[in-house]
């Protein structure tokens, strides 16, 4: 009987061991945590590069003689400045869905300028005439944002306007005068032709912006837009002893341009 009773005994002495084990087990069981590897930062994320070309029709700039070679320009015609290509490239950054920036150089190839005056001869005594000629190249340097207005079946129109600053370069000009009657020392008529050195320089420079982006692939864009530029008014020619200041006003450039924006990855 004695025997039975320390069997029972030990039995339950069992069971209750086991079952305070596993309430154990229960208790402090360690959470499994899973890790998570940490993604790289991609560094090409949202950077892209661009290149442009473009047909510029720059319009008709005023223009002002101060006193162009003994004569007193009572009338200014015949402005005119050809139409040139311009050639850009760049590099900017996506922020988002719908904003961009970028920074562009722009080289404007030469352009033909003319220009006709009339007047008097400095004594007075003469009716006289100017023909100038000079060419135009510019360097244009512009901070640009652009907001792009949501993507429809690959395209995506834009706005956008840039500040900046144009190398403008005027090379050196020609002035050929023809006075019907005497001036000065000189008998009538007669026909001279001098020359000034090119004002070369910093100007402040703007650009309007808008057009419209097909994605060809993820990561290259065709771009198509118009660009209006402005650049602030200086010199075309510089003042010596014998002739004086030509200078310009009112300088802007309508632009149609064709580029490829390519992001990099």
């Amino acid at each position: 009987m004695a025997s039975v009773a320390k069997v029972l005994g030990g039995a339950a002495l069992i069971t209750v061991v086991a079952s305070a084990a596993a309430s154990a087990a229960d208790m402090y069981e360690p959470e499994i945590i899973e890790h998570v590897p940490e993604r790289p930062v991609e560094f090409g994320s949202g950077w892209y590069l661009r290149g442009d070309i473009g047909v510029t029709f720059w319009n008709r700039p005023s223009v002002a003689f101060d006193t162009p070679q003994f004569v007193t320009a009572t009338s200014v015609s015949g402005i005119d400045l050809n139409d040139t290509i311009s050639i850009s490239g760049g590099a900017g950054y996506r922020f988002d869905e719908y904003f961009r920036g970028d920074l562009t150089l722009d080289y404007f190839t030469e352009s033909d300028f003319g220009a006709s005056t009339a007047g008097s001869c400095l004594t007075g005594t003469s009716n006289c005439t100017t023909v100038e000629t000079a060419k135009l190249a510019a360097y244009v340097f512009l901070a640009n944002a652009y907001v792009d207005l949501g993507t429809y079946a690959r395209f995506t129109p834009y706005v956008g306007a840039g500040i900046g600053a144009a190398w403008v370069e005027w090379d050196r000009t020609a002035a050929t005068v023809t006075c019907a009657s005497a001036c000065g020392t000189f008998t009538a008529p007669y026909t001279t032709t001098v020359s000034r050195d090119g004002f070369e320089g910093w100007r402040f420079a703007y650009a309007l912006m808008g057009g419209v982006g097909y994605d060809i692939t993820q990561d290259l864009t065709v771009d198509v837009g118009y660009r209006f530029l402005s650049i602030a008014d200086g010199s075309i020619a510089n003042a010596t002893s014998t002739t004086g200041r030509v200078s310009y006003s009112d300088l802007h450039a309508h632009e149609v341009r064709v580029g490829l924006r390519y992001k990099i990855d």
